[in-house]
């Protein structure tokens, strides 16, 4: 299973921080009225810190998960790998679905976070291999999935 995105949850300090910024950003009056932040700076004043950021990666590792990214914004982790290792991590059961004549893995029943690990975890995003669905361009002609 590729490409699995872990959300990191930011604390209720960090979201009313961000919250304010981005109405500053959209207040003319404001000195930050339009100055965009980047993805390292969102992850130094929003993200998750550097201490749960690395126990997130090691629970991930310690059950044999590969870390393909963790964003630049410090707000979600990508991770690969195989069904039986997400089970065991997650405490979930993957099988396998028949739609429309395609075979897709998802999982049975809720994921589970460590109680440990809880307040800075949000959730899992693309646990299930289905297709997002196509996305229309202006011209109104579908064009290919975004990949997560």
């Amino acid at each position: 299973m590729q490409r699995m995105v872990l959300v990191m949850q930011p604390s209720a300090a960090q979201s009313a921080a961000l919250d304010a910024m981005v109405e500053a950003q959209r207040n003319p009056a404001s000195p930050y009225f339009h100055r965009w932040l980047t993805p390292e700076q969102v992850g130094e004043y929003f993200g998750a810190s550097p201490v749960d950021t690395q126990r997130i990666v090691g629970w991930l590792q310690n059950h044999g998960m590969r870390i393909d990214e963790v964003a630049a914004s410090k707000r979600t982790i990508t991770f690969s790998g195989t069904a039986s290792q997400v089970e065991r991590t997650f405490a979930t059961r993957m099988r396998r679905y028949r739609i429309n004549g395609k075979l897709h893995v998802a999982n049975a029943d809720d994921p589970s976070i460590p109680s440990a690990l809880s307040p800075v975890v949000a959730g899992l995003l693309s646990l299930p291999n289905f297709p997002l669905p196509g996305i229309l361009s202006t011209t109104g002609k579908p064009v290919a999935p975004m990949s997560v």
